[in-house]
């Protein structure tokens, strides 16, 4: 975290309630959102945020037909997050049924010198890194 100074630009705020509230009115009406949570994420190229969200369901036998309609219309979502970008979205569900939706944000840190074909670039870098870290037996300082 860098020290305040006078000089320094303003940071953008945490999307987090925010992306809550648009969550909810993109989510049907038999899903309900539980108490979120965030984690810091950050690599070597962006800084941002995992927002994790559980969800309860109406009825507990539609929640594997549900989880892929989710994921299709949140993908096709248009989010407002002034200074963020959406970079993933996932809809996950467990054994047991349970149903959370993990959205990654990233902070737009200069959005005058990197127009959406070098953002496309960096992300799809940083993707590319991500899942030669994640490949079983490499080691995770070939990825980059």
């Amino acid at each position: 975290m860098k020290p305040w100074s006078p000089a320094a630009p303003r940071r953008t705020a945490c999307p987090h309630r925010r992306l809550s509230r648009l969550l909810t009115h993109a989510l049907p009406p038999d899903v309900a959102l539980g108490e979120s949570r965030l984690r810091p994420w950050a690599s070597a190229n962006f800084v941002g945020a995992r927002h994790i969200f559980p969800c309860t369901v109406a009825r507990e036998d539609t929640v594997a037909p549900l989880r892929k309609a989710l994921q299709d219309r949140l993908r096709d979502a248009c989010w407002s997050l002034p200074g963020h970008i959406v970079a993933d979205i996932a809809v996950e569900t467990d054994e047991d049924g349970a149903l959370w939706i993990e959205i990654l944000t990233v902070e737009v840190i200069c959005p005058l010198l990197s127009g959406p074909k070098l953002m496309i670039f960096w992300m799809t870098k940083e993707i590319w890194n991500a899942e030669q870290e994640a490949s079983p037996g490499r080691d995770y300082r070939q990825a980059a």
